[in-house]
């Protein structure tokens, strides 16, 4: 994999999570705001508990895409760590650095 594919893979798995993240937000931002009886079992975003909506008649779809997104991500980070020598430490502080590089542009 040369060094342009590594950025791009990079990039894709930054630009994924942020979507996924943003959207997770929101969406646990409406859930708390139109449904009571959610909001008591999904008290933070970070909980895992908005893979249970992906029946939802309402939040399903949602909730399904972002399960998509972050199978993508995942994806992505595997075939990147492979290109690490399975060190995922050395992923995370390439991520981390792509999110800082994004911040101070």
């Amino acid at each position: 994999m040369t060094e342009d594919d590594i950025s791009a893979k990079v990039a894709a798995i930054v630009d994924l999570d942020i979507v996924r993240v943003t959207t997770l937000h929101a969406l646990h931002r409406t859930v708390r705001a139109n449904d009571p009886a959610l909001a008591k079992i999904w008290k933070s975003p970070e909980l895992g508990e908005w893979r249970d909506l992906r029946t939802h008649p309402q939040y399903g779809p949602v909730a399904e895409w972002m399960w998509d997104v972050e199978g993508r991500s995942c994806e992505l980070k595997y075939e990147l760590v492979a290109e690490f020598g399975d060190n995922w430490d050395e992923l995370n502080d390439v991520l981390c650095a792509e999110v800082l590089r994004r911040r101070m542009t």
